[in-house]
C-alpha cells in the first residue's frame, strides 16, 4: 500500500469530526516518493551492491516534480489535493573511505509546493517551501564480484536527521533510519540490482490510523550500451507498511488487565504487565495483543500463553518454568578442553529479566591454574520500566587457545586473553522492528601456548573501542519443545582504529506437521580487518558440527544450518513432564579471506557436515534441552565429532 493512500484515508476518517473543531496541523511525517542513490553506480534511483573505488567521490544534484501525490477524499469523492504540485531539489555526495566502505550525504529541499485550501476539513496547509530532513549513510561491501563472489553484496545503513520544517511533510517526528541489503550482478551489458530494506521511524497517529515503519523492496536493470552518453534504466519499487489499519473507527478501551499464572516458577503478574503494550485505559488492539503474547513466548520462560477478551477486560493466562539453573559446558579446542561452570536465571526474582554468571577454565585440569580462570557476567532487562527499551550490559574475561590446523592435526597454538565490557540498548520501534545501539571496549593479549606442537609467532595485542548499531526485523516464539517465526538481524561494529565488521543473521522456524519442527539459520560475517582479534571462527558445538572448535578462521564467514526436529516421546518421568526429540541436521558454509590468519585450517572454500542427534527437554525447566549430536565432517575433510550441550544448537 502506498503511503499516500494511507495518509489520505486517515485524513478522510478525521475530516468530518475536524470540521467542527479548531484547525489542526498536518502530521510531522516525511512524505517523499523519490529516493536517489548518492554514488549512482547502478541506478540513479535504486542502490546497488557496488561501492566507489577508494578515495573517489561523486557530487551530484537532481530535480523532480510531483503532481497531486497526496489527495484527500470524502465519502468516495475527491475533496481536494493536500499537495497538488511539488518541486524538489536533491543535493547528493558520496565518498569512499576505503575500497569497501562508502559514506553518503543527501540534502533534499522543497523549492515549491502548493495544495488546496483544506480549512473546511479542519486541516492546515503545508508550507510552500522548506528544507527537508538531511540524511547520512554508510555502505559496506560484504562480497565483491571482482574477488570471485557470485554477486556484489553490500549492507547499508542510512540515518535521517530530525531537522527541517515540521509543517511541510518533509521530516519525521524523531530520528528515522533505513538499513538495507543490496545485491548486484552484471549480466552481459545489463547490471541487475536488488534492494531489500526497511524504513524505521516513529509511528504517528492520523485520526484512527497510524503511519510508521515499512518494508521496502526494489529491483533495477541498467544499461549504457544503447548509445554514447545514454543510459536506460528500468526500476521497480514497492513498500509494505508494518502498522496495521483498524477495522472500525470505534475502538473499545481496556478497563482491566488480569494476569493468571500457573507452573513451577514464581513469575510476578506485574512483570508480565511490564512486557505487554496492552494496558488498562488504552484502546483495545487485537494485533498488539497478539504481538504481546508472542513477546511473552519469546522469553522461553512462559508456555501455554493465551488471552481472551471479556467485554472490556483482557485476561492473559500462562504457565511458567523454573529458571534458576546451573551452567555446565565442555568444548574441545585446539590444545585443551574449555570448561564452563556457573548459574543463570532468565527470570531473576520473578521479574522476567536475566542475570548470568560463569567461570571458565582452559587449563589441562579444569580450574587448577588460577591465571587461566575466566569469567563472564551479563544482565538484560526486557522493556525496562514498561518502556520499549531493553538495556544489556556484560563483562567478559576469557582465556582460550587457538591452533593452526593441518590435515595431520594442530600445530602452532597460541593463548588469547580477552577483556571486554559491552553495553547495548535495544529500542522496540514497532511490533516487528527493533533498533540496537551500543559500545564495546575490548583488549586482547596473546602468547605462545605451552602445548604448542610447532614454532610460531603470536598475534599482536589489540586495544579497541567499537560503536555498535543494529536492527532486528521479525521475532521468534519459544513453544514448549519447538519454535516458530522468522527474524533477520543486522549488526555493524565500527572500531576506532578503522575496522568495520558486519553480521547478518536470518532464522526461520516452521511446523510442517504436528510434532515436527524445521529450523533454518543463515549467517554472514565480514570484517575489513586482517587482525586476528577481528577474525571469525567456526567449528565445534556452536557453529558447524563435525569439526572441533575454531577449525576454520577467516575475515569472511558464511554459515547455513538446517535441522529437522521430531518430538518422539512425551511422557512423565519422575513426576516431571519430559519430551524426547530426534534430530537430523546439515551444517555448511564458506570461509574466505584468511589473509595473514594464524589460527584455523589454511583453507578457503566451502564447508559441509551432517549428522543425527538426540534431545531431552524437561518441560518445567526454562531453556533446557539436553543435547547429544554425532556429526560427520564431509568438506573439506572427513571427520567425526560428538558434542554435548544443555541447549538447542540454535
Amino acid at each position: 500500500m502506498r503511503t499516500s493512500l494511507l495518509i489520505a484515508s486517515a485524513l478522510l476518517a478525521g475530516a468530518g469530526a475536524a470540521s467542527a473543531q479548531a484547525m489542526q496541523p498536518l502530521p510531522m511525517l516525511a512524505f517523499e516518493h523519490l529516493e536517489l542513490d548518492a554514488s549512482a553506480l547502478g541506478s540513479l534511483a535504486l542502490g546497488s551492491g557496488k561501492t566507489l573505488p577508494q578515495r573517489r567521490y561523486r557530487i551530484s544534484s537532481a530535480f523532480n516534480y510531483e503532481m497531486r501525490p497526496l489527495v484527500l477524499y470524502r465519502d468516495g469523492a475527491r475533496y481536494g489535493a493536500v499537495i497538488n504540485d511539488r518541486f524538489m531539489l536533491h543535493l547528493l555526495a558520496a565518498y569512499a573511505l576505503t575500497s569497501r566502505l562508502e559514506l553518503g550525504l543527501k540534502d533534499p529541499v522543497i523549492a515549491r509546493q502548493a495544495g488546496a485550501d483544506l480549512s473546511t476539513a479542519g486541516f492546515s496547509s503545508p508550507s510552500s517551501a522548506a528544507a527537508a530532513a538531511p540524511g547520512l549513510g554508510a555502505r559496506d561491501a560484504l562480497l565483491r564480484a571482482e574477488a570471485g563472489a557470485p554477486v556484489d553484496l553490500a549492507a547499508e545503513f542510512g540515518q535521517e536527521l530530525p531537522l527541517g520544517s515540521g509543517s511541510s511533510l518533509t521530516r519525521d517526528e524523531g530520528p528515522s533510519a533505513t538499513p538495507k541489503l543490496l545485491a548486484s550482478r552484471q549480466l552481459g551489458p545489463v547490471l541487475v540490482s536488488v534492494e531489500l530494506g526497511t524504513r524505521l521511524r516513529k509511528a504517528v497517529s492520523l485520526a484512527q490510523d497510524r503511519v510508521g515503519s515499512h518494508l521496502e523492496i526494489g529491483a533495477s536493470a541498467v544499461t549504457d550500451a544503447v548509445a554514447e552518453r545514454v543510459r536506460l534504466e528500468l526500476i521497480l519499487r514497492g513498500t509494505t507498511p508494518y502498522t496495521a489499519l483498524p477495522s472500525a473507527l470505534e475502538v473499545p478501551l481496556v478497563t482491566r488487565l488480569d494476569v493468571v499464572l500457573a507452573g513451577a516458577g514464581w513469575t510476578s503478574a506485574e512483570a508480565v504487565r511490564r512486557l505487554v503494550s496492552t494496558q488498562a485505559g488504552e484502546p483495545y488492539d487485537a494485533t498488539e495483543l497478539h504481538r504481546d503474547l508472542a513477546r511473552l513466548r519469546g522469553l522461553g520462560i512462559l508456555y501455554d500463553v493465551s488471552a481472551h477478551l471479556d467485554g472490556s477486560r483482557v485476561e492473559i493466562e500462562a504457565t511458567d518454568r523454573w529458571s534458576l539453573l546451573p551452567v555446565l559446558e565442555f568444548h574441545r579446542g585446539g590444545g585443551r578442553t574449555t570448561t564452563q561452570v556457573g548459574v543463570t536465571d532468565h527470570n531473576a526474582f520473578g521479574k522476567l529479566f536475566t542475570l548470568y554468571g560463569e567461570l571458565s577454565s582452559n587449563a589441562e585440569v579444569p580450574f587448577l591454574g588460577g591465571d587461566r580462570i575466566g569469567s563472564f557476567v551479563y544482565a538484560e532487562i526486557p522493556r525496562v520500566f514498561g518502556t520499549p527499551l531493553t538495556p544489556f550490559l556484560s563483562w567478559r574475561r576469557d582465556f582460550l587457545d587457538f591452533a593452526a590446523f593441518s590435515p595431520a592435526g594442530p600445530g602452532y597454538v597460541y593463548d588469547r586473553a580477552r577483556y571486554a565490557v559491552r553495553g547495548e540498548l535495544r529500542y522496540e520501534l514497532s511490533h516487528l522492528v527493533s533498533l540496537t545501539a551500543g559500545v564495546e571496549d575490548r583488549k586482547d593479549r596473546y602468547r605462545t601456548s605451552i602445548v604448542s606442537r610447532a614454532p610460531g609467532t603470536e598475534p599482536s595485542a589489540t586495544d579497541t573501542v567499537s560503536a555498535l548499531a543494529g536492527v532486528q526485523v521479525g521475532y521468534i516464539e519459544e513453544l514448549i519443545s519447538q519454535q516458530r517465526g522468522t527474524e533477520v538481524r543486522v549488526l555493524t561494529e565500527a572500531a576506532q582504529s578503522g575496522e568495520l565488521t558486519t553480521t547478518v543473521q536470518a532464522r526461520g522456524y516452521f511446523q510442517p506437521a504436528e510434532r515436527h519442527n524445521l529450523c533454518l539459520q543463515a549467517l554472514l560475517q565480514n570484517t575489513t580487518s586482517r587482525s586476528e582479534s577481528f577474525l571469525f571462527h567456526a567449528g565445534g558445538a556452536r557453529e558447524i558440527r563435525g569439526f572441533i572448535d575454531s577449525y576454520f578462521t577467516g575475515a569472511l564467514m558464511a554459515r547455513v544450518n538446517a535441522e529437522w526436529r521430531i518430538d518422539v516421546l512425551r511422557k512423565t518421568l519422575l513426576r516431571m513432564p519430559f519430551i524426547g526429540q530426534l534430530a537430523a541436521f546439515a551444517d555448511g558454509g564458506y570461509v574466505g579471506r584468511r589473509g595473514g590468519a594464524v589460527a584455523g585450517l589454511d583453507y578457503d572454500g566451502p564447508i559441509l557436515s551432517g549428522g543425527l542427534g538426540l534431545r531431552g527437554i524437561p518441560v518445567p525447566f526454562a531453556r533446557v534441552a539436553l543435547r547429544i549430536d554425532v556429526a560427520a565432517g564431509i568438506v573439506p575433510q572427513r571427520t567425526v565429532d560428538v558434542s554435548f550441550s544443555a541447549q538447542q544448537f540454535f
